[in-house]
């Protein structure tokens, strides 16, 4: 796993190690280097995530899963529509409240 934030990497250090869960985490930057991911979990506004949205498929496998939240329900199909011209269709949504996520498949 990695993460752009230092202490977003830190807590996630936390939750793995309270959750008993085994796994790298590093501070790194996905989109600049050439790591390819199975399954990509981001945690962003719509904004940043479709910024993201041309680039994150080139670091997912192909058949690959892009998770993502942190969406207002009604920034949710305007988010969809921006992935879906980059190649990903939603494979499922979850909503709580007011906020959204969604399981994007390339």
């Amino acid at each position: 796993m990695c993460d752009i934030d230092a202490q977003a990497v830190e807590a996630a250090r936390a939750n793995a190690a309270l959750n008993a869960v085994e796994c790298e985490i590093e501070q790194a930057d996905l989109i600049a280097g050439e790591r390819r991911a199975e399954v990509v979990l981001a945690n962003l506004t719509a904004d940043i995530l479709m910024r993201l949205a041309p680039s994150v498929g080139e670091h997912l496998d192909e058949g690959g899963e892009l998770i993502v939240s942190g969406i207002i329900a009604e920034r949710l199909s305007e988010v969809e529509e921006v992935f879906a011209k980059c190649g990903f269709h939603a494979a499922e949504r979850a909503k709580d409240g007011d906020w959204c996520a969604i399981k994007l498949v390339r």
